[in-house]
């Protein structure tokens, strides 16, 4: 693996990192590790694409634990818990029916405004391009997520750091309520099962719109595309360094597989 610290080219270059399968521990730790350094020019711009092994629910970094899982049922399953940097409420991201991204850049990087909401237009207007090779006709619907008619397919959230930017979001390649609803809690108590069909047409997913299963490699290849034509900056394939690694693993172990972490309201941030 290269080190990044003497990457090359424009500082503005993207770093594209390939689908992969990683715990939400790690997911979680690389993405703040990255944001450490690109605004340190430690790490390029980067763009990453990956799915949850296992399935795991996140927090949202202001979140209450309590009352947000079904403890039993994340034991029952196997399913990770932790806590993301950004805000929002609770997610469950599952290994079968999500591929998610992440872009973290500098904050003059020139396709990342320095407004939220413009920023948040950018990325999901690459993000559209990519589902539109699927014969998806989506759009963006403020301030972060995307549509198609009215239901949800993706959502998105962003935290800026000193000089340091991190946007990411979810796509639906399937969806699964009645496992969602099982994990994850509303008011501590769980939702009966009209509340589950509610919650079901609010979202829909690509495989919904297809009538078929939609390959992970195949979609994240698409919006490579999608964002590559959207930004004006050059995206190119390359790898995590080793160091990136080492370092991302030790702050999974020290903070996103802790307890700690998780229970305690925002806890070290």
């Amino acid at each position: 693996m290269t080190d990044t610290t003497s990457f090359k080219g424009s500082k503005n270059d993207i770093r594209v990192i390939p689908l992969s399968w990683n715990s939400a521990f790690f997911n979680m730790a690389i993405d703040e590790i990255l944001l450490d350094r690109v605004q340190k020019g430690l790490s390029p711009p980067t763009l990453r694409f990956y799915g949850w092994e296992p399935s795991a629910v996140t927090l949202g970094r202001l979140q209450d634990y309590d009352g947000t899982c079904d403890e039993q049922a994340l034991q029952k399953y196997g399913f990770d818990v932790t806590r993301r940097i950004t805000g929002g409420g609770s997610v469950f991201h599952d290994e079968d029916n999500e591929l998610t991204y992440s872009l973290i850049t500098h904050k003059d990087h020139p396709d990342i405004p320095s407004d939220q909401l413009e920023c948040f237009r950018n990325v999901c207007t690459g993000l559209i391009k990519g589902l539109s090779q699927f014969g998806i006709e989506a759009h963006f619907a403020p301030i972060n997520d995307i549509q198609v008619v009215d239901k949800k397919i993706s959502g998105n959230a962003q935290i800026r750091r000193k000089h340091g930017v991190l946007i990411h979001g979810t796509i639906l390649a399937g969806v699964n309520p009645e496992l969602m609803f099982d994990v994850l809690r509303v008011d501590g108590a769980k939702l009966e099962r009209k509340g589950i069909s509610n919650a079901s047409e609010r979202v829909t997913s690509m495989e919904r719109l297809l009538g078929n299963k939609v390959d992970f490699e195949e979609l994240s290849k698409a919006l490579y595309e999608g964002l590559s034509d959207q930004f004006t900056q050059k995206l190119y394939y390359g790898e995590f360094s080793s160091e990136e690694i080492e370092l991302a693993n030790k702050l999974q172990k020290d903070k996103y597989q802790k307890p700690e972490w998780v229970i305690e309201k925002a806890l070290g941030i």
